[in-house]
Parts: structure tokens; C-alpha cells; sequence
């Protein structure tokens, strides 16, 4: 579907700037700076050609794209919440279809972050002891005050009654409206899926305060996109580990390694809400391709930056690496036979001093000692790898372990510290 959201009510209303130039530019978001374009008489809002609510100021054309240097379709010009130029396939090229598909992200949206809390939160009160035995992947067989029948039945007609003033708005917006009558108060038009007054907005907020209403709206919008993507999550991890979010997670990060053994799979959760659009001082990331032959090892180093490992081909390499504040050592064994613990990828803290050696050219003893084996034909015994590094690699972010510190720091290692370092 079209991945822009907003009221289907946008272009029956007139715009109205004010609300824009409220917000102190020190204060603004990256977001938000697209909402306005300045000039040398002041703010001035680019209208978006379709029109938009009373409170909802549109996106100018330059706005952020999905993908960059792509011009967006005509049919998305900025004026829904949400709106990167996303739909390859056309979709939302009729207007009639794109009202549609836009409420129906909305509530998708709103329903998969209730989901998300009510699936996280009684799980985390699980493990602090207040609630017994809670599983939402098998909720439906339970046990409740009544049948599974009579629940359906109440929960049709609760859901059908509120679905259908739902599309009464929908079809003449405004016509199903709660908000109290005050006599010394002008109502304003709400718009389609964004009711506010009393009931649901009671700090105005949805009326330019303390953003933009275009800001706060796509703030929503990308945070039920990401809810959509946690809750399939949820849903492929009940099924191949049988537990909650929550304890996957504590699972991965007690042993990030891969345990395919044990489940054939490891999806791994990391529900991480953006709200903003951060602009960094370096590029994303770098990659390279390493080549490593029997007989050679990376030395120890480290960086700031986390750095990702691909196994590709050859033979398995270990990785090392030693805590700086309390010398803890930890070894992860890369290659494809990951019915024996290899793993194909691993991601290297930050500022963790780190080296990688051929797994056949030494045996590990006492997980505190290497003893080097009879040497081989590099010709013949090698392996590719690839790391990833993000943010980028920079040179002046590189430090190389000097060995004879990095001993007098933790001389239990030595043996370790003694194959991955150069001689002072």
C-alpha cells in the first residue's frame, strides 16, 4: 500500500500558516525545518497543490524522499503526514483509493501500538512478579469471565458500532462529531481520523501546539510503521522460540551469538522508536573486503564505531576481544558450519579492542592462552570476510594495541595479547 497517512478531509479545508511560525527554530527538528522555507520577508509555507487541513501544514517538494534523488509520484505532493514519495507501484494513483488506503494505515498503525504495549508491558510486569503466567500468543485459548462465544459476540457489536461511525465520518466528515458545545468557543472542523477536542486531544495539542500538527503526525505515522514491522516480529518469534519479545531479547543480549541449534532460528527484537531525522558529521557507514591467510593475524585495535563481520568463504576465523575496563576475554568463531556454533555475522562493540586469527592455526587453552600450530600453504588455507563499520571508518579513530602496555594492563593475557599485537 501507499505509505502516507493523514485525513482524507485535507482538501475541503483552507490552510492556516500561523501555527508554523509559532515554533523557535533552536527548537525544531529536522522534521520539522522541512515544513517552512525561509525567505528575506520571513516563514512562508509552500502549499501543497491538493490543499490541506486547518492545522496541517504541508511538506515542500524538496522534502526528504525514500529514496534518495528520486522525484515522488504527483499523486503524493507532501500534504499527508508520513508522505517520503513511497509507492513504486502506483497504488495510490486514484485519490478515492489513496483516502482509503490512508485511513486504513491510520488505524493499522493505532491498533499495532496498542499491540505492542499490550504485549510488552504485561510480559515485563511478568518479570517483576505481577502478573502469573502471561503468554498473548495463545491468549485466544484461555480461559475468561465468560465464553469465547459470548466475548466474540459483545466484541462484534462493541467494534461494529464504533467501525461504523468510523465510516460515517469517512463518507461526510464531520458529521459524527462528541466535542461539548461551549458558548464563547469556535469548533473547529476536525479532521477525518484525527477527532481531538475534549475527548482526544485535551491539550491542543493537535491544534499547533507544541509542534506543528505535521510534525506530531508524522512522529505517529512512522512510529505505527515501526509497530506494524515489531509486531510481525512478535508474531515469527512466538512461533520459532515459543517466548515473549522480551525474553528473546534478554536471550540475545545474555549470548548475541547465533543458536541455531537449538531453534533452527534467533529473531531478535529491537523495537527502537525514531521520532527524528538525525543528521551525522560523517557517513553512514563504510565496508571493505579482508583477506586472511593462514599464518596472519588482524591485529588487536579498536574504535568507536560498531563493526560488523560477514563470513564468505574459506576456511572459519576466530574473533577476540578484550574489555578494556575489566580485561573479560570472549572469542566468537566465524565460518559456515553453523550447526557447530559458526556463525556467518557478528557485530563488534564499540570501543572493544578486538583482532581475529585462523581458527585451525591455534589451539585456545585455558581461554587464556593460544599455542600455534605446524605452519600451512597460505595458497591453500585462507579465508574472505567483510566488516561493516557504522557510523563510517575514520583513520583517526583507529587505535592500534601496543603490546607491552596492553600486557602490563591485564598480564594474565599475554600469551593472547602476544600473537595479535606487533613488538613494541
Amino acid at each position: 500500500m501507499a505509505f502516507t497517512i493523514a485525513s482524507t478531509s485535507h482538501s475541503s479545508l483552507q490552510t492556516r500558516g500561523e501555527f508554523a511560525t509559532k515554533v523557535p527554530s533552536a527548537e525544531r527538528s529536522l522534521t520539522s525545518r522541512y515544513l517552512l522555507r525561509s525567505s528575506s520577508n520571513g516563514l512562508k509555507v509552500k502549499a501543497a497543490k491538493k490543499g490541506v487541513s486547518s492545522v496541517c501544514e504541508p511538506l515542500p517538494a524538496d522534502r526528504p524522499v525514500w529514496f534518495p534523488g528520486k522525484s515522488p509520484p504527483e499523486w503524493l505532493d507532501g500534504s499527508l503526514p508520513g508522505d517520503f514519495g513511497f509507492d513504486p507501484l502506483g497504488l495510490g494513483s486514484d485519490p478515492e483509493t489513496l483516502k482509503w488506503f490512508a485511513q486504513a494505515e491510520l488505524m493499522h498503525s493505532r491498533w499495532a501500538m496498542l499491540a505492542v504495549a499490550g504485549i510488552l508491558i504485561p510480559e515485563w510486569l511478568e518479570s517483576l512478579g505481577f502478573v502469573d503466567n502471561f503468554s498473548w500468543f495463545d491468549a485466544g485459548s484461555r480461559e475468561y469471565f465468560a465464553d469465547s462465544t459470548t466475548l466474540f459476540v459483545v466484541q462484534l457489536a462493541l467494534m461494529g458500532w464504533v467501525e461504523g461511525r468510523r465510516w460515517a465520518d469517512i463518507i461526510n466528515p464531520g458529521s459524527v462529531d462528541i466535542e461539548p458545545n461551549f458558548p464563547n468557543r469556535k469548533r473547529p472542523k476536525p479532521d477525518v481520523g484525527y477527532p481531538g477536542g475534549l475527548w482526544f486531544d485535551p491539550f491542543m495539542w493537535g491544534r499547533g501546539s507544541p509542534e506543528p500538527v505535521m510534525v506530531l503526525r508524522t512522529k505517529e505515522i512512522k512510529n505505527g510503521r515501526l509497530a506494524m514491522l515489531a509486531f510481525t516480529g512478535f508474531v515469527f518469534q512466538a512461533i520459532y522460540t515459543g517466548q515473549g519479545p522480551l525474553e528473546n531479547l534478554s536471550a540475545h543480549l545474555a549470548d548475541p551469538g547465533l543458536q541455531l541449534p537449538n531453534s533452527m532460528i534467533m529473531p531478535t527484537l529491537y523495537f527502537l522508536i525514531f521520532t527524528e531525522t538525525v543528521k551525522v558529521d560523517r557517513p553512514i557507514s563504510t565496508a571493505i573486503y579482508f583477506f586472511l591467510p593462514t599464518g596472519n593475524v588482524s591485529n588487536l585495535h579498536r574504535i568507536p564505531s560498531a563493526e560488523t563481520w560477514h563470513f564468505y568463504l574459506g576456511e572459519p576465523i576466530t574473533i577476540l576481544e578484550i574489555d578494556d575496563k575489566n580485561g573479560s576475554v570472549k572469542f566468537t568463531n566465524m565460518g559456515q558450519d553453523i550447526l557447530s556454533n559458526q556463525v556467518l555475522q557478528y557485530t563488534v562493540r564499540p570501543d572493544v579492542w578486538f583482532g581475529a586469527f585462523p581458527s585451525r592455526d591455534f589451539d585456545v587453552v585455558m581461554e587464556n592462552k593460544l599455542v600455534k600450530k605446524a605452519p600451512r600453504d597460505a595458497e591453500k588455507h585462507f579465508s574472505l570476510v567483510g566488516t561493516t563499520v557504522a557510523p563510517a571508518f575514520e583513520v583517526d579513530d583507529f587505535v592500534l594495541a601496543k603490546r607491552s602496555k596492553l600486557i602490563s594492563r591485564f598480564p594474565a593475557l599475554k600469551s593472547l595479547i602476544s600473537v595479535l599485537t606487533p613488538s613494541d
